[in-house]
């Protein structure tokens, strides 16, 4: 996946709980429970932020490396795509 926004998917509803999410695919019903990196991301994701502007806050909230922030953040969006949980923005849309 690019530098590219992405775009949460439809049928994914997603609960915040102090620094932990819950997501929710309606489609094939599976939950995720997303601790507190992975939840900064989904809602950078909700934001409409870029990856590379997700690496960012999670440099300044986790005071981490940039490449280390930028490979999380990468990680992270790879897993939630192929979950089928988000898509980069314009793939699929006609």
């Amino acid at each position: 996946m690019s530098g590219a926004g992405y775009v949460i998917t439809d049928d994914v509803l997603s609960s915040h709980y102090d620094e932990e999410s819950v997501l929710v695919h309606l489609h094939s019903k599976r939950c995720f429970r997303l601790n507190a990196t992975a939840a900064e991301v989904w809602r950078g994701l909700e934001a409409g932020l870029s990856r590379e502007e997700i690496a960012g806050r999670l440099c300044a909230r986790y005071e981490v490396e940039s490449d280390t922030a930028a490979a999380e953040a990468a990680r992270l969006i790879g897993e939630l795509a192929k979950n089928g949980l988000i898509r980069e923005a314009g793939a699929g849309e006609e």
